[in-house]
């Protein structure tokens, strides 16, 4: 700080002292031609002669120019840092990158608690026929030897009749083999409704038929397949391949959440996903 107010001082009191220096000239100092230097640092009480100067300064420093020595080279101290600018505006929005690569698969999360699922209404049966059967002048139901599953027996082998226990939406499905020369002609009942038929006509060759529905039901419902009236018709099966079944299962229980069953899509968290 010392150098600094000495620059700040010392330089332009030389420039005054140059610029004096240079006007106290005899012949061109804006006193000229009009007294004289006394010596003493005083005015003459005698008029000043033409040409001459009048000076109000000490013997020991004449009029002229002043020459005074500074220094080759003048250092100053570091300043103290200044406060921060403000921020400039924002800037344009550069273009959208690339997409980068796929992340690495991440660990297998632990493993959720039992769904509610197991907690659900059931309902289900698969039952078969080892036998033909012909038809005759009046309807008749198809009944069934063996099983493969009948959850709490609503259906009944001997009578050929599931009876619903549980109102909701049911799947039936059922699967015949034709008796070749007959023809055949079988219903999907519930209670004394038909709901879906298959049917073939008489021929020599060997047929596979299916059929199934979804059927809302309540309970005290009656499901059972119909063979047809007619003597013409018959359906065939034996012990050793069950060419005839019949099957069931409860789909969704009435008044029964569907959240419960079928998972909830969710969005995805948008503070993780990239643009």
């Amino acid at each position: 700080m010392t150098s600094l107010l000495y620059t700040v001082l010392i330089i332009p009191a030389c420039l005054v002292v140059s610029i004096y220096g240079q006007g106290s000239d005899h012949s061109q100092g804006p006193y000229s031609g009009q007294g004289k230097h006394s010596g003493q640092g005083k005015q003459s009480e005698e008029a000043p002669e033409q040409g001459q100067c009048v000076r109000c300064c000490p013997q020991d420093n004449p009029p002229g120019p002043q020459i005074i020595a500074l220094p080759q080279q003048m250092s100053s101290e570091k300043g103290d840092k200044g406060d921060p600018g403000w921020p400039g505006p924002v800037g344009v929005r550069g273009p959208t990158g690339t997409h980068g690569p796929p992340g690495l698969d991440g660990a297998r999360g632990p493993r959720g608690p039992p769904a509610p699922n197991a907690t659900r209404p059931q309902a289900a049966f698969s039952v078969l026929r080892a036998s033909p059967m012909f038809g005759g002048d009046r309807f008749q139901a198809i009944t069934f030897e063996h099983q493969f599953v009948n959850i709490d027996q609503h259906f009944n082998n001997d009578t050929g009749v599931f009876y619903c226990m549980i109102s909701g939406i049911y799947h039936f499905s059922y699967t015949l083999h034709t008796y070749n020369g007959y023809e055949s002609y079988v219903h999907l009942m519930k209670n004394e409704e038909e709901q879906v038929i298959n049917f073939s006509q008489s021929s020599g060759r060997s047929i596979m038929q299916t059929q199934f529905a979804l059927l809302p039901l309540d309970k005290g419902d009656r499901i059972w397949l119909r063979l047809a009236a007619r003597n013409s018709t018959a359906i065939f099966s034996d012990s050793k391949d069950f060419y005839i079944t019949f099957n069931g299962y409860l789909a969704v229980p009435q008044d029964y959440e569907l959240s419960n069953i079928i998972p909830q899509k969710t969005e995805p968290n948008k503070a993780n996903v990239l643009d």
